[in-house]
């Protein structure tokens, strides 16, 4: 299953002003199992500020028992049944 890491939509599209804005993967929601049953894993985005007045952002991994970091790559590999975005920013010109 693939998913967009970016996702550019104008407040037109949203019933509004006519803005566009980009919004980033925040988390991701993978389940294991049967409905009604099974096991649920989440992938969350962190930003931090960096002492050079950069934005980095590390991905962790939760589950019952553990947090660890993961990558990239395996956040949007993974088989997600929910995923969470937030606003960013206001989108430039071109993406």
């Amino acid at each position: 299953m693939a998913f967009a890491y970016v996702v550019q939509i104008s407040e037109n599209q949203l019933k509004a002003s006519a803005g566009k804005y980009i919004y980033r993967l925040a988390s991701v929601v993978q389940h294991f199992g049967r409905a009604g049953g099974g096991h649920y894993t989440v992938y969350r985005r962190v930003t931090s500020n960096l002492e050079n007045g950069d934005e980095g952002h590390q991905w962790f991994g939760i589950s019952d028992s553990k947090v660890y970091i993961v990558s990239e790559e395996e956040v949007l590999a993974a088989n997600a049944s929910l995923l969470f975005y937030e606003k960013n920013s206001e989108a430039p010109t071109e993406l």
